[in-house]
């Protein structure tokens, strides 16, 4: 029983591979082999872009640690401003922090990365603006110059610059793979062009040699004469 469960399991997973056909249409299309060529080869820049995104983000994130560090807590209550941690816990409120915020290095790496999708960063930026120690609680546009600041420059540095640094590393490697195949046709016509490609592609192609065995049992006799020599 179980041995057939497996086998059943194995068949689904050669079925799933089946999905794979449609990238063969990829060595196709020369665009579509450039682009993959480009992804590719883009790879090792594409590190070290990832590892000034991350630089950059750490920068900001210890900035934001040191000014709103464990201060974006609040009262919850609908009226939070000005009261305090000691006199929430004294009302028998719960003291709460949003789940965005800065209070250590990992937890403000993620806040940054929700921040560079830009959802709901106009909140996120409020509540650091209101952050204050826990002695005194959160008060209004407590550090409004500091939050307008940081959060246009991230987003102007941290998610638009080096998003537009990622789609320049992978035009460079497209650019670079396109001259590369421009090279290799360099000085041929259209029409020369078109028939190499159909020559790489006529040789790929392996020919069906398999025998079809006929219908009628007549022929099957001369069939195997014919196939067994």
């Amino acid at each position: 029983m179980s041995l057939s469960g497996a086998d059943l399991g194995f068949v689904k997973i050669l079925r799933l591979l089946r999905t794979l056909r449609p990238l063969r249409f990829i060595s196709h299309n020369v665009n579509l082999r450039l682009v993959v060529t480009a992804l590719f080869s883009s790879a090792t820049s594409l590190v070290n872009v990832v590892i000034v995104l991350i630089m950059i983000w750490l920068m900001f994130a210890i900035l934001a640690i040191n000014i709103v560090g464990d201060k974006m807590g609040r009262c919850d209550l609908d009226e939070y401003y000005g009261i305090s941690y000691d006199e929430c816990i004294a009302m028998g409120e719960n003291w709460v922090v949003p789940d965005v915020n800065f209070d250590n290095v990992v937890v403000g790496m993620l806040s940054l990365f929700i921040l560079s999708t830009q959802e709901g960063w106009p909140d996120i930026m409020n509540t650091v603006s209101d952050a204050n120690d826990k002695i005194y609680g959160p008060e209004r546009n407590e550090n409004s110059t500091f939050s307008y600041i940081y959060f246009i420059i991230f987003i102007f540095v941290g998610s638009y610059f080096l998003l537009n640094l990622f789609v320049g590393v992978l035009f460079m490697e497209y650019a670079k793979a396109q001259d590369e195949e421009n090279k290799l046709d360099e000085g041929l016509g259209l029409r020369i062009k078109q028939w190499k490609h159909m020559q790489r592609l006529i040789l790929k192609k392996k020919p069906d040699l398999s025998q079809v065995e006929p219908p009628y049992n007549w022929q099957k006799k001369f069939f195997k004469i014919t196939s067994s020599t």
